[in-house]
């Protein structure tokens, strides 16, 4: 911690921030150089006063280690990162590949952290975790495995105190599966056909806006789910969302700001992953409680999905702009993965041209069609760009309308 005034010292934001903050540097140093480091900080600095930034430098002494980056990100730095799994594509063969896009964004700051974090892959049955670096808003990484995954998450082993609380469940019987720390709970129907896990994931950020313009929603401005793992045929569970935006010091405040009025306004919203516009579910079981107004309460959906679940309040003073193309704003691109040539479509319909301009994965324009007519197949050439992930986005008079990630595989 660091410039704690004297009156909050010993408050609860020292002692469970602290925590989180020594739990991350511990496992960001390793066992061996955290001790040698510690050790040395407390043999030179014992009964006498010490700041942050002298702590900083007996563990860079002691473990050989510069901690100059971790302590301007953890220390000197309000807040927490947020890491995700944006998108992956898989491209199987002898040695299967990975093309992974990843995502950074944080809670009470604007700072961009630079961290090692492990990244989990299970076909169901083995699991395989490497590290990579996270030095950006955006990064991506081709990572080769000998097996096929079928799911994957970020910091699996929990090494990182970020603004993500997870848990994860093996189901074998039916019966009501409490996931602690993430304000879900299962009611499983069937147990299916293999060994099943479910991955929770809470995330205390906001979620993706919508994607086309809004239906008079507004999304939470504070947190959502995302669920993953693995679900053999004939899984069957329902999911438990709670919501609490009472001013309860334990449980509450996750939603107090959002919910403005009466929770009948309140809705469950799906969707499977990000490139996905949010959707309502319709067949869920919302139960309100003793008072509509206490901003405590729950959804139960009937099936739950892999993908991400938030909450969405009715407010129609939230500007609802009329699609006067009467059509899903989509793009189109095939084949995805590819080996060189591609062939792109938009669905957008207007008297106008369409204009999709192809991004490489560090942000930098490879090729534009300035031209493009609804439904025009543009076929593009990129046999003799680098191996990797790509990104086309759509626009329509200067205004980013849609994006879609695809892959060049040679």
């Amino acid at each position: 911690m660091n410039n704690i005034p004297h009156a909050n010292t010993y408050g609860f934001h020292v002692y469970q921030k602290g925590a989180d903050v020594v739990h991350t540097l511990r496992n960001y140093m390793g066992d061996s150089a955290f001790f040698a480091g510690t050790q040395q900080y407390m043999n030179n600095k014992a009964f006498s006063a010490a700041t942050s930034a002298d702590l900083r430098d007996e563990l860079t002494a002691g473990s050989g280690i510069n901690m100059n980056r971790f302590f301007d990100d953890w220390i000197f730095t309000p807040g927490f990162p947020h890491f995700s799994i944006d998108s992956a594509y898989v491209i199987s063969g002898g040695l299967d590949h990975v093309y992974l896009f990843t995502r950074q964004r944080s809670k009470g700051n604007n700072h961009i952290y630079n961290m090692p974090v492990e990244i989990t892959f299970s076909d169901g049955t083995q699991d395989t975790t490497v590290t990579i670096i996270i030095d950006s808003l955006t990064n991506s990484y081709h990572i080769p495995l000998l097996m096929l995954p079928t799911w994957m998450a970020l910091d699996r082993n929990e090494k990182i105190s970020d603004a993500i609380s997870s848990n994860e469940k093996i189901v074998t019987n039916i019966g009501t599966v409490i996931v602690p720390e993430t304000n879900v709970t299962l009611n499983v129907q069937a147990t299916g056909s293999a060994q099943a896990l479910v991955r929770i994931e809470h995330h205390f950020v906001p979620p993706d806006p919508f994607i086309q313009s809004n239906p008079g929603i507004r999304l939470s401005d504070y947190h959502y789910w995302s669920v993953n793992g693995n679900f053999p045929n004939g899984f069957l569970t329902k999911g438990l969302f709670v919501y609490d935006g009472s001013t309860n010091a334990t449980t509450g405040y996750l939603d107090n700001t959002f919910i403005t009025g009466t929770e009948d306004s309140l809705i469950l919203l799906y969707r499977p992953g990000a490139g996905h516009n949010w959707e309502q579910i319709t067949s869920v079981l919302h139960n309100i409680g003793p008072s509509a107004t206490d901003k405590r309460g729950s959804f139960t959906v009937d099936t739950l999905m892999i993908g991400e679940y938030t909450l969405g309040y009715y407010d129609y003073s939230v500007g609802i702009t009329e699609n006067p193309d009467k059509s899903p704003v989509y793009l189109t691109i095939t084949p995805n993965p590819g080996t060189g040539e591609f062939h792109l479509s938009s669905s957008l319909e207007h008297a106008g041209m369409n204009e999709i301009i192809i991004y490489d994965s560090g942000g930098r324009e490879v090729v534009r069609n300035s031209n493009l007519r609804s439904n025009e197949d543009w076929v593009v050439q990129l046999g003799n760009k680098t191996s990797g992930i790509y990104n086309a986005v759509l626009f329509k008079d200067n205004n980013r309308i849609s994006s879609l990630k695809f892959v060049l595989s040679k």
